[in-house]
């Protein structure tokens, strides 16, 4: 509400309907990054997987193997879980320093 010679008064009601909608948009761009964080974490197990099928191919082991080293060690750690869920006697976590409280 603003009164009478008080023009550049912040509508309060504006405000905070501003500020509904920017925490609305946040909450849609935390989303849209954890959807993209999981695809990264779902491509680099398939990537780990194709390490493993081809292990006696040397030259696309290497090539794998610097694929693998460009993510990050916490997208590492989350495809390594991926790759748990769907092959649980294959899948040597010790090696990648989780544990199975991170499981």
């Amino acid at each position: 509400m603003s009164y009478i010679g008080q023009e550049d008064w912040v509508h309060i009601d504006a405000h905070n309907d501003a500020m509904d909608l920017l925490g609305d948009r946040i909450a849609d761009l935390e989303a849209s990054l954890d959807a993209v964080e999981s695809d990264e974490a779902y491509t680099l197990a398939r990537i780990i997987e194709l390490r493993w099928r081809y292990s006696d191919y040397s030259d696309m082991h290497q090539e794998l193997e610097e694929l693998i080293k460009e993510h990050a060690s916490s997208t590492t750690r989350k495809a390594i879980v991926l790759l748990n869920l769907k092959y649980p006697k294959k899948t040597g976590t010790e090696d990648w320093g989780i544990t199975w409280l991170d499981l």
